[in-house]
């Protein structure tokens, strides 16, 4: 299909359904606006830090990744070794970071630290139970940038997936944490626009799940967390990993 093609078929079974990035900011932009002068964390900011510019009239936004260079509030390190003191942020942010993290109870850990009480983490991650999901974690990473730009034709800086807290479940039993909101998000089916039949067998899939209620299935994730009020951030923080299922 062309670009037309594809765009005529997202707004006509889509048009009305807000995508997972966008909620992610409107919930940020939300939460920005409830704050004085707040201290925030881009976690997994993206090379550009993209977000970070966007947020930066309502409040003190830094960002973090390991594809971006230090420079100004933009750093490159680690999630799970942040260059930051106990309890600096406000808010902390994150959008398609999660699948992709190696040790994701040491990250928690870490900006559970950093954290302040009473702050909230907002994130959206693709969903483990997702069938795009299911077909990523077995197939090798070479098939993943073929298709994406092989036959997909899109630009995309790929990382490997692997999805090892990417549950409604997995956040819910995280310790230190107090689960404000864990819910799936629609959205089209983006990894079948090459061939219009797959896509409305997709949308079927989709629009079956959405009439049951089963969130857990949707390809995203959104997910609010909130640390406690109260909550120090002492040296050892073990506190804020997960409990394993």
């Amino acid at each position: 299909m062309n670009s037309s093609q594809k765009e005529e078929l997202i707004q006509r079974y889509y048009g009305n359904i807000q995508t997972s990035t966008k909620t992610l900011i409107a919930a940020v932009d939300a939460a920005l606006r409830t704050r004085v002068n707040p201290v925030v964390l881009d976690a997994g900011c993206g090379s550009e830090g993209e977000l970070v510019k966007r947020f930066s009239e309502l409040g003190d936004i830094y960002g973090v990744d390991l594809d971006c260079q230090t420079a100004g509030k933009l750093y490159r390190a680690d999630l799970a070794n942040l260059p930051f003191d106990n309890d600096r942020f406000d808010l902390i942010y994150s959008r398609s970071v999660f699948e992709h993290l190696e040790k994701p109870q040491a990250v928690m850990a870490e900006l559970g630290r950093v954290l302040k009480p009473g702050g909230q983490l907002i994130l959206i991650t693709p969903n483990k139970y997702d069938y795009s999901s299911v077909v990523a974690r077995f197939t090798p990473q070479w098939f993943h940038k073929w298709f994406v730009g092989g036959v997909l034709n899109v630009e995309y800086d790929m990382f490997p997936v692997r999805y090892r807290c990417n549950t409604p479940w997995w956040f819910r039993r995280l310790n230190g944490w107090r689960a404000l909101e864990i819910r799936g998000l629609r959205h089209y089916p983006v990894n079948l626009l090459f061939s219009r039949i797959l896509f409305r067998l997709a949308v079927a899939y989709d629009w079956l799940i959405d009439r049951l209620g089963l969130s857990f299935l949707q390809p995203t994730l959104f997910v609010v967390l909130e640390k406690p009020a109260g909550t120090a951030s002492p040296s050892d923080q073990s506190q804020f990993a997960a409990v394993r299922d």
